[in-house]
């Protein structure tokens, strides 16, 4: 036989070799766990490197326009990086403007519109309404 350690005639010198070896294996599976863990704990996450970008210039009456005029907006409230917004008519709304202005994407639910902005959503929040 080429190598005699690993190679076992029957199950019985398997279980004999398990319970010979099972506390290495189990403490060496288990710091593997731990250095890995560790590893994600202690390295800084990772930073994209790139251009910091001009916060956007928008236009407080282009900006409501988008949304299809002061009327149209019922009530907004923004949560994180997210805006939503009560409409009284959904189909006023200019998506490709909204886009312009910074909204990632957004999602209209009958008469009830979630805007989600990645960039400086307070910005966003203060062009629009004003506040």
């Amino acid at each position: 036989m080429i190598c005699s350690y690993f190679s076992f005639a029957s199950s019985a010198e398997f279980n004999l070799f398990l319970k010979e070896n099972a506390w290495w294996m189990a403490l060496s599976v288990a710091i593997l766990i731990l250095g890995v863990v560790l590893l994600f704990l202690l390295l800084p996450p990772h930073k994209k490197k790139g251009k910091k970008e001009e916060p956007l210039k928008i236009e407080s009456e282009s900006s409501m326009e988008a949304l299809g005029g002061k009327a149209n907006v019922l009530g907004h409230q923004r949560k994180g990086h997210r805006i939503e917004i009560e409409l009284q008519n959904a189909e006023l709304v200019n998506k490709e403007a909204l886009k312009a202005m910074g909204v990632s994407s957004f999602v209209l639910m009958s008469n009830k519109m979630t805007m989600v902005i990645q960039e400086d959503p307070e910005g966003v929040e203060k062009a629009l309404f004003g506040e």
